[in-house]
């Protein structure tokens, strides 16, 4: 099975102007390698069997939960559980010089290792 890749032209995206957004959930066996100019933001759960990696920003009204690695090159955000094995990384890109806030991995309960970024957690909702 093929990686799910996400990009302007997938199925129910919507351009927010600073963000897209995604209305339900994201959910593949394999991998989702999401391939924006902006970051997504998926009202909904985001799942993948195996890793999850992203070109910007990743937020989540419920849980991130990746089989393996989670790699975003801006922040990572969620209200539910961060959830991965292999370990999650924030804030790595090569084509800007992340802030602080694009470091940072926000979550109610995280389930996992953070290898790099700054771990923020929050009261679920």
């Amino acid at each position: 099975m093929e990686k799910l890749v996400i990009t302007k032209d997938y199925q129910g995206i919507v351009d927010d102007g600073y963000r897209y957004k995604l209305n339900g959930n994201l959910i593949s066996a394999t991998s989702i390698d999401i391939q924006l100019d902006k970051g997504l933001y998926v009202q909904g759960f985001i799942e993948a069997g195996r890793s999850i990696k992203a070109d910007g920003f990743i937020k989540a009204g419920g849980s991130i939960e990746a089989g393996e690695g989670i790699l975003a090159q801006l922040a990572i955000t969620c209200n539910g559980t961060l959830k991965a094995k292999l370990g999650i990384y924030s804030g790595v890109c090569a084509w800007k010089e992340p802030t602080e806030a694009e470091q940072t991995i926000t979550c109610g309960k995280l389930d996992g290792t953070v290898k790099y970024g700054t771990l923020k957690l929050i009261e679920s909702e």
